[in-house]
């Protein structure tokens, strides 16, 4: 309710904010301003249509805010290292074929059931790679792929595995968050029977190593780990290869900041996902 703070605030002189004001009243032909000698104010037709301009102008900005806006080229994805190693590292390439200004950061996480604290948009975490049954609240779940279990052990250690009462006979070696799938996926074929003796790691990379060095026996989460065999890491102990409850998903927040590209990731990821599922040999003796 100064015409001279407002001059100031809008860098010109006093009068000639007084002609625009005048300018605009003789185009709208009503008075917007009360004049006394030592105060102004605004008539109700004035209040009216400050309050609509204002609206108006709050529009304008927020549209003008959205298209400067760019969605971001980095998107941040938390999972376990397996699927890091196996599935998103050796096909970071082909991302490029389907967004060229795309970048993915990997986020390592100990535990596939925790990875997602409570602050996870402060971490920056725009969504996550999950194994599972694709039912986690505050997040939207795109399959990426099936799931199926083989029990897994060091080419070493094959001569001693013929059968499923060879297989429990040796430490079984799991991570601790998938304990009780992973002993399932193990239940003797005839028996019905778990192994005698588990050890439990903090993360599936763990006990791989521990099998890789003919420790033990694992649980092998197929074709995430197809490289693994293929490379002669390990060996599919006994066949056949058994079907899970699980699938590989990727889970995107409710409030992501860029979900087309967030779509492209999926695109990706079921595209990788299917390029790893051409079938590894069981031993001789079973086919």
């Amino acid at each position: 309710m100064s015409f001279k703070r407002a001059a100031e605030e809008i860098s010109v002189t006093p009068s000639a904010l007084s002609q625009r004001i005048v300018r605009l009243e003789q185009m709208l032909e009503m008075p917007l301003f009360e004049r006394g000698n030592r105060r102004i104010g605004l008539t109700t037709a004035g209040i009216t249509y400050q309050h609509e301009v204002r609206q108006a102008l709050a529009a304008l900005a927020s549209v003008s805010s959205r298209a400067m806006q760019r969605a971001p080229t980095t998107l941040t994805l938390a999972m376990n290292s397996i699927v890091s190693h196996e599935l998103v590292i050796p096909h970071l390439p082909l991302l490029q074929r389907w967004d060229p200004d795309l970048d993915i950061c990997v986020r390592s996480r100990t535990s596939m059931k925790t990875f997602f604290a409570e602050d996870a948009s402060d971490a920056g975490i725009d969504g996550g790679i999950r194994i599972g049954n694709g039912a986690w609240p505050q997040f939207e779940s795109h399959l990426i792929g099936r799931l199926t279990a083989a029990p897994l052990c060091a080419p070493a250690l094959l001569p001693q595995l013929r059968d499923w009462d060879d297989l429990h006979r040796h430490t079984l070696y799991c991570p601790r968050s998938r304990r009780a799938e992973t002993l399932e996926t193990f239940r003797h074929p005839a028996t019905g029977a778990y192994p005698r003796q588990v050890v439990t790691f903090e993360t599936l990379l763990e006990a791989a190593r521990a099998v890789e060095a003919g420790m033990g026996v694992m649980s092998g989460m197929m074709p995430l780990m197809n490289g693994l065999v293929r490379r002669g890491r390990f060996t599919v102990a006994v066949g056949p290869v058994r079907p899970t409850a699980e699938s590989l998903w990727l889970m995107v927040r409710a409030d992501c900041r860029a979900p087309a590209r967030m779509a492209t990731v999926a695109e990706w990821l079921t595209d990788a996902f299917e390029r790893l599922q051409a079938p590894v040999d069981a031993p001789a003796w079973l086919t």
